[in-house]
């Protein structure tokens, strides 16, 4: 994800790479130089946010430091965007949201699929009013996280990866928020686990109540056999969206489809991963003054409260009510 930031920050016209670090200076200067970056290079995160030429940061580390280095950020006065999760818990992201909000900087979390042109194209056909009031919206984040669990990672623990929905299955919460365009307010969730590598069961499903009378239906998956997989299907009194076609409902048992343009968000060609459409938003924010145009801190709070919430339902086994956070 390093790279990937920082390959759009060099192709933003607004930005230059002034700085990078790492833990290992040697190494991070080796990739410094892979990516032609002319920039200063510290083995302590904490040196560069006292660079006074540093306005703006990425946050790319393992998900245990970005709370912690996020509201460091804050307090420095520098903008950020912090690659998911932000927080690992509640009050990790209590301190987050509140050390943002005191420091008046930027902040957005790096959902990058906010961006990715087939999820724009479906808000634009919810947002148009083609299905109607919706009914239902299931998203699912399904990954072949199966590699590796021969070895017991960094990402198998709560300690490290907090949990399958703050791992990947943020990614399928959040975006099922953006395209309900309504508040969840209850969680109910069940987990198992079928491989013991893991601290936290690698699988959970949730139902979702919000606030506008749809239901969702949350699913995340890492322990299973098969590609990266990424279902978004909603359905409305008028029409429906199922595996990125467009069912419209005409007359009496008749429908018409209409296959959507745009790139999967589980496709095999990463080259349309829209990290500069991601940075612009971000660099935007900063240069305007305002509030980024999607994926902004208080928003990815509420996705993150989802996460957490729904983690909270399958531990203890009961419906948990959201927000978590006043």
């Amino acid at each position: 994800m390093a790279g990937e930031h920082a390959r759009a920050y060099q192709a933003n016209p607004e930005t230059r790479v002034v700085a990078v670090a790492g833990r290992d200076r040697a190494r991070t200067q080796t990739r410094a130089d892979e990516l032609g970056l002319s920039a200063r290079v510290y083995d302590d995160w904490t040196a560069l946010l006292r660079d006074p030429e540093v306005e703006l940061v990425s946050i790319c580390t393992p998900h245990p430091q970005h709370a912690e280095q996020a509201i460091a950020a804050a307090q420095a006065g520098k903008h950020a965007l912090i690659e998911k999760p932000i927080a690992l818990t509640l009050d990790e992201l209590r301190a987050l949201r509140d050390a943002v909000r005191a420091a008046r900087v930027k902040a957005m979390c790096s959902f990058v699929l906010r961006w990715n042109p087939l999820l724009l194209e479906i808000d634009k056909r919810v947002r148009g009013g083609q299905l109607g009031r919706l009914s239902l919206a299931r998203l699912d984040y399904w990954n072949r996280a199966r590699r590796g669990l021969e070895r017991r990672d960094w990402w198998h623990t709560v300690a490290g990866g907090g949990s399958t929905l703050l791992h990947g299955g943020c990614h399928a919460a959040d975006a099922m928020r953006w395209l309900v365009g309504a508040e969840a307010v209850e969680v109910q969730a069940l987990g198992t686990s079928r491989h013991p590598a893991f601290d936290y069961p690698p699988t959970i499903a949730a139902l979702v109540r919000f606030a506008d009378g749809t239901v969702g239906q949350l699913s995340a998956c890492i322990e299973g056999a098969l590609p990266y997989a990424f279902n978004v299907d909603l359905i409305g009194e008028r029409g429906a969206i199922r595996d990125g076609r467009l069912i419209v409902h005409e007359r009496d048992d008749t429908f018409r489809e209409e296959e959507l343009p745009g790139t999967r968000p589980d496709s095999r060609d990463v080259s349309h991963h829209p990290f500069p459409q991601e940075i612009g938003a971000f660099v935007r924010a900063v240069r305007e003054d305002s509030e980024p145009e999607a994926a902004g801190l208080e928003d990815a709070v509420r996705s993150h409260e989802l996460c957490i919430a729904a983690d909270l339902s399958a531990a203890e086994g009961r419906p948990v009510a959201l927000p978590l956070l006043p």
